[in-house]
């Protein structure tokens, strides 16, 4: 019996040593499900790549404009500046007692050339008619002279950063014959 008992044993450990073999097999084998659960991962890997690609644009998108308005922040504090500049060569006068002022005007210059660097424009206001997206009309002035709508006379000039208006131009404006007026 004893014999017998040992020839159990054998054939016991043999069926625990398969059984659990078969199961390792079972799971290795590839399943009809399986090429469908690699398309899903497939799938989701694309989505998140096109995801990350749409944020990394968003995030490039969203320094440039910071970096724009920082700009612009910087440049309409420094516009009272200019417009000091600008009425103080207004009232200069070629004598030789405001030599000072040409050192002041080649100051200027550069300075605004450093700002022409950065996208700063002026407002076009020679040879153009009066444009309310870029020029604020301060006053109406009746005259024969120029077209209804021409500006006659800068106040204080308009600026745009990389084509955005900063401030508008502030003009006076002719205004046309009151027969024109109507008849428009």
């Amino acid at each position: 019996m004893s014999g017998n008992n040992t020839e159990e044993k054998k054939v016991n450990e043999e069926n625990e040593m398969d059984a659990p073999m078969s199961e390792e097999v079972k799971e290795q084998e590839p399943s009809p499900s399986g090429s469908d659960e690699n398309t899903n991962y497939l799938e989701q890997l694309q989505r998140l790549q096109a995801e990350f690609i749409n944020y990394k644009r968003r995030m490039e998108k969203m320094q440039s404009d910071w970096a724009d308005n920082s700009v612009r922040n910087v440049i309409s504090e420094l516009l009272p500046v200019m417009d000091d500049f600008d009425y103080l060569f207004l009232h200069n006068t070629d004598d030789k007692e405001h030599l000072p002022v040409q050192g002041v005007k080649m100051i200027y210059d550069k300075m605004f050339s450093i700002l022409e660097k950065l996208g700063l424009e002026t407002v076009a206001t020679e040879n153009v008619l009066f444009d309310p997206e870029m020029h604020e009309a301060v006053r109406l002035e009746k005259t024969d002279e120029a077209k209804p709508g021409e500006i006659l006379q800068v106040w204080q000039r308009g600026y745009q950063l990389k084509g955005r208006l900063i401030r508008p131009a502030r003009v006076m404006v002719a205004e046309g014959k009151e027969s024109e007026q109507v008849n428009e």
